[in-house]
């Protein structure tokens, strides 16, 4: 997994979808669906749905939103050992 610095300006936009647990659907995606499943989503945009995404999921994300973060304790000994 890459480590990304998010630039602020970015970050403030993903905020809006990334701020709790959601299965995205890019509009790019959303328009190549058939009439059903694109009705079937719109109709759920924004709605709760029970989820367990049906074995791995298509793309794997964690967020460090502080210096408790698990990453640094699980990196912690490979970042000392390039020093």
């Amino acid at each position: 997994m890459k480590i990304k610095v998010v630039p602020a300006e970015i970050w403030k936009m993903m905020q809006e979808y990334m701020n709790e647990d959601a299965v995205l659907v890019p509009e790019p995606v959303l328009d190549k669906l058939s009439e059903e499943k694109r009705a079937f989503v719109l109709q759920n945009e924004g709605e709760y749905v029970d989820y367990s995404f049906g074995g791995e999921p298509d793309r794997e994300f964690d967020i460090v939103l502080d210096e408790d973060h698990y990453i640094f304790s699980e990196l912690e000994g490979d970042v000392d050992d390039e020093d």
